[in-house]
């Protein structure tokens, strides 16, 4: 398991107009309606899920943004890849 480092907030302490996810979630999953609702400042720890668009995102720490890891099959219109 990777470690990571960083100064990071559990997500009640978190400052700003953010309201606590809807539909649950484990520690280490949050779910929101869209990714609009996200944290403006994410955890490199925990994943989280966009339910509008059956999309999962992490937060990238060096970038500061999020990333898409897992999306629905169905709303993948290409996949652009290069073959070595």
């Amino acid at each position: 398991m990777s470690s990571f480092g960083g100064n990071i907030q559990p997500f009640d302490t978190l400052k700003g107009d953010i309201e606590k996810p809807t539909g649950g979630g484990t520690k280490s999953e949050i779910s929101f309606k869209s990714y609009k609702e996200f944290p403006n400042i994410g955890n490199a720890e925990k994943l989280y899920v966009a339910t509008d668009e059956n999309a999962i995102y992490r937060w990238d720490d060096e970038k500061n943004v999020y990333i898409c890891v897992g999306r629905n099959y169905d709303n993948i219109s290409a996949i652009q890849c290069t073959l070595n």
